[in-house]
């Protein structure tokens, strides 16, 4: 059994006007992320939420709405919590319990010389989501711009792809800090140096705004798999 566990405050962690859908499918999906890093499978959560007493009542309607919606889309239940009033601002802690078999959970700490380093997906559009949402990013394709928002406010947690790399990968870590810093993570944890071509980082033009690829991959919360196998292990 895996747990791991999260806590988020108004005005360090997210922005105080955030809706609550929103907040409540990326509390649940990055905690949940943390489990596919660890290539475990969700079992359940808890939650407990500290309320500002002059929180809206259609804020905590919103936010428990999107809590069902992440949980069903996410298959998984909510296994119970507290709720408290508090003088101090909105804060909200999940602990996503998971299993994974015996002996075969992924670390952080099992890099190996020679390994090579893969991510599952795009980097930086999450950065640039919260960009558009602080308003610090210049006009263009509305499209472009909600899905920038989008993949910030509901990460979508790699579950299927951390359970099929037991076995395969030596070394794993979501993306949460930016790929840069998690990489480093990975590295400082399994005592290997490790190198990475820019120009083979899945960056798109939009995310590539964010100052090139430099940037996108100092940018965080995109919440992909970032991991390191076997050079044999990569047509898996």
């Amino acid at each position: 059994m895996v747990l791991t566990a999260d806590a988020i405050v108004s005005g360090v962690h997210f922005l105080p006007d955030d809706p609550g859908e929103g907040l409540a499918w990326k509390l649940l999906g990055v905690n949940l992320s943390d489990l596919a890093a660890m290539g475990a499978e969700p079992v359940g959560y808890l939650i407990t939420t500290a309320w500002p007493r002059d929180l809206a009542e259609s804020w905590i309607e919103s936010f428990a709405k999107g809590l069902g919606m992440a949980q069903e889309s996410l298959g998984v239940s909510l296994l119970g919590g507290d709720t408290v009033v508090t003088d101090g601002p909105l804060t909200l802690s999940l602990t996503a319990v998971g299993e994974v078999p015996l002996n075969s959970a992924l670390r952080r700490s099992s890099a190996q010389v020679g390994d090579l380093i893969f991510v599952s997906g795009r980097i930086g559009d999450a950065g640039v989501g919260l960009r558009v949402l602080q308003k610090n990013w210049p006009d263009g394709d509305d499209d472009e711009r909600r899905n920038a928002v989008e993949r910030f406010r509901r990460p979508r947690p790699r579950l299927a792809l951390g359970a099929a790399l037991r076995g395969v990968a030596h070394a794993c870590i979501d993306v949460s800090d930016g790929l840069v810093a998690d990489l480093g993570h990975l590295a400082e944890q399994s005592t290997v140096k490790m190198t990475v071509r820019l120009n083979l980082v899945p960056v798109t033009p939009l995310a590539e705004m964010l100052g090139g690829p430099v940037g996108a991959i100092a940018a965080g919360d995109d919440y992909e798999l970032l991991f390191t196998a076997p050079p044999e292990k990569q047509d898996r």
